[in-house]
């Protein structure tokens, strides 16, 4: 059993290499023909030099200093710190957000005849109702007043404890 599912992992590595390594061989391919312009389209051997060349340090060692500072000092990988510093200073500031005075609010049951609704109401105004629902089901009481809830705190409200609802009257 165990022989069989590794080969048909091997399987599915093996379908999952040959699209990548089909569209790499037609890219060089189509460079190398020049059937494309290389400031366009460079071919993958002339992207690959480039990236090394980038990848190395721009002087050769001399014995001097730290070998580390100098495996570093490449323009890659200098360049590559300074992008992961963009990108983790964007994701801080992306998440920042500025504390918020949560909103209170109060649910109501408004009974209307045979159908039934909760009422959101700020400051004695209604700013949102849940769907009706029929005023003897108290299972689908509960659903809509469960759905009112989540789509109020999503918005950033925090409504009361609801215990026992006020009637309204319509």
């Amino acid at each position: 059993m165990a022989a069989s599912s590794r080969a048909a992992s091997l399987r599915q590595l093996g379908i999952g290499l040959v699209l990548p390594a089909v569209v790499v061989a037609l890219w060089q391919t189509v460079a190398t023909l020049g059937w494309v312009n290389p400031q366009v389209l460079p071919s993958p051997l002339a992207v690959a030099e480039k990236w090394i060349a980038y990848l190395l340090p721009l002087q050769p060692y001399d014995g001097q200093g730290s070998w580390l500072s100098w495996a570093f000092s490449g323009e890659l990988i200098q360049d590559a710190m300074g992008s992961m510093f963009r990108v983790l200073l964007g994701f801080a500031i992306g998440e920042w957000r500025p504390r918020q005075r949560s909103r209170r609010c109060r649910i109501v049951l408004s009974k209307l005849g045979e159908e039934s609704e909760f009422l959101v109401l700020v400051d004695r105004k209604v700013i949102g109702r849940s769907d009706p629902f029929p005023t003897a089901d108290e299972d689908a009481a509960r659903s809509a007043h469960d759905v009112l809830i989540a789509r109020l705190r999503a918005g950033g409200m925090e409504p009361e404890p609801w215990y026992e609802p006020r009637l309204v009257s319509a």
